[in-house]
């Protein structure tokens, strides 16, 4: 018997960065985003004898023995092995079993859009399930959010894991003592088919690993880093406030306004190739742009108006780009049984 589970990539629009503990428990975060219909993916069963952990994209597979297996053995996959590893230690006390965890994700590694944290909270909600444990979407965000950032380590902040687990368009606020207040953004059907309509994502053809770009922010002042961050976060309310209004124009200046703001932060978040997709897009119809994520490569996202669209798409074939259109995602995190 399998577990399948499927958690939903996301869209950041406003906020990224606010959302990193270095500031939330300072001076609270705030984060504007949409779950996707792109996905991070895991199946599980229990085995008898071995502990099989398994990525499709890494082409990466690890075997043990259940016999010779322990919390600390070192793995290649440490997000598919500390997720294990959590679940047996807080709720099997410590008592292993035989297991095969497998996984693969709908967007390419260093995508910009959320894909390791989406693929914790995948694998979270594949094994909660194969363990009869109810976790709400806060539980297994929190949960997620330890795995990664406290047991693994890595570098990064806290609104995919949100994402992946609640679905749908959001306002995270992150408090200094460690809450998060999910406010669920209600758009007009009409206004979701335009939103939906306009954008599109067009990957850089770079992967690249967010904790690296990160790490590289800190050279800038901490002073000015948090002065530029509290102007991300207002940007983010902003942002809100406009698509709560339904006003597509405001929203169009906060995306641009936050891409400038980032690119204050950390110079590592753009760089010759990706400012001249760019360039090529505004002067083809697009509006408004900003790299997804840490930056550095992944997807740029362009909102380009319908009647601009012909151009744009064009633009970006000849240049040998893949144009892809996205479509807003309500539900977070599911799991379900194959026999």
């Amino acid at each position: 018997m399998w577990i399948y589970a499927r958690a939903p990539l996301r869209v950041s629009f406003a906020g990224g960065g606010t959302d990193l503990k270095s500031f939330y428990s300072k001076f609270d975060g705030n984060v504007a985003n949409v779950a996707i219909n792109k996905y991070a993916l895991a199946k599980v069963r229990k085995l008898n004898e071995r502990v099989v952990f398994k990525s499709k994209d890494l082409k990466r597979i690890n075997s043990y023995s259940l016999d010779n297996y322990k919390s600390t053995l070192k793995s290649t996959l440490p997000l598919h092995q500390s997720t294990y590893n959590y679940f047996i230690q807080k709720y099997n006390a410590s008592n292993f079993f035989g297991i095969e965890v497998i996984t693969e994700c709908q967007a390419p590694i260093g995508s910009g859009l959320g894909s390791s944290s989406t693929l914790v909270v995948a694998i979270a909600k594949a094994i909660s399930r194969l363990m009869n444990i109810l976790l709400t979407e806060k539980d297994l965000a929190t949960t997620a959010y330890y795995i990664e950032r406290v047991s693994c380590n890595f570098l990064g902040g806290k609104q995919d894991h949100f994402a992946a687990s609640y679905g749908g368009f959001n306002f995270f606020t992150f408090r200094k003592n460690e809450t998060t207040e999910i406010s669920k953004i209600i758009l007009s059907s009409n206004f979701t088919l335009r939103m939906e309509g306009n954008l599109f994502l067009v990957f850089t053809g770079i992967s690249r690993v967010s904790s690296e770009i990160l790490s590289k922010e800190n050279s800038l002042h901490q002073d000015k880093k948090n002065k530029l961050l509290h102007d991300v976060k207002k940007n983010a309310i902003d942002f809100k406030k406009a698509i709560e209004k339904e006003n597509i124009q405001l929203a169009i200046d906060c995306i641009n306004k936050g891409w400038e703001l980032k690119k204050k932060i950390s110079s590592n978040s753009t760089n010759y190739h990706i400012e001249n997709i760019i360039k090529i897009a505004k002067k083809n119809g697009a509006n408004a742009c900003r790299i997804l994520g840490a930056g550095g490569g992944g997807y740029l996202l362009f909102h380009v108006n319908q009647d601009q669209q012909k151009r744009f798409f064009i633009s970006m074939q000849k240049n040998g780009l893949i144009i892809e259109s996205i479509f807003f995602e309500k539900n977070g995190a599911i799991s379900w049984i194959n026999f």
